[in-house]
């Protein structure tokens, strides 16, 4: 679901003093490809996916913004994008305030979201970072969840694969639930 406003591949795009509110999905998304984002002095409200996420792009000025109640996702999402400036915006209420995420898509290796005017782009890596966040004021988050996360989900995925894929993993969780089952089974006042 594409939410308030879904920018692809594009250059130059510059969002100012605009609401995006009560959208199903995020209030704005830039994919696949979009280079030189410039986003400031809008409010992200009640959305039901992210305030605002930048995914498989490249240069991106996020400050001075209200983002707040996206409950159903993250204040902000930065998902495979490069040179990403977060400073001086306001998060509240937001299931994640600020999420940072490297995911084993690259520009170039098949992946959906390369723009074919630019075949051999060097700005555009698909690589995270760097990423800037400074003096940003972050309130109100649900519970349970970090207020700055970074996550690499390259290196859980080769981990998994070392120690054996898909059905390792089944088989560690289940000795794990295994643990938290005879506990409760020995523990009077613990139920499921």
């Amino acid at each position: 679901v594409s939410g308030g406003a879904k920018i692809t591949r594009s250059r130059v795009v510059t969002f100012q003093n605009s609401v995006f509110r009560f959208n199903y999905g995020p209030g704005m998304w830039f994919d696949e490809s979009t280079y030189d984002i410039d986003l400031s002095g809008n409010e992200t409200r009640s959305n039901t996916g992210h305030g605002i996420s930048l995914e498989i792009s490249a240069t991106a000025t996020v400050v001075n913004n209200i983002i707040e109640s996206n409950p159903g996702g993250q204040g902000i999402k930065v998902n495979n994008t490069s040179n990403v400036q977060i400073w001086n915006n306001t998060f509240v209420g937001n299931g994640r305030s600020i999420n940072i995420v490297q995911d084993p898509r690259r520009y170039g290796d098949g992946s959906p979201g390369k723009d074919p005017r630019y075949p051999n782009d060097p700005t555009m890596t698909w690589l995270l970072g760097p990423v800037t966040v400074a003096n940003n004021v972050i309130a109100n988050q649900a519970p349970g969840n970090c207020l700055l996360c970074v996550e690499d989900y390259i290196v859980a995925l080769e981990w998994a694969k070392r120690i054996g894929g898909l059905s390792a993993l089944r088989a560690r969780a289940d000795a794990n639930s295994a643990v938290i089952d005879r506990w409760i089974a020995r523990t009077p006042w613990a139920h499921h």
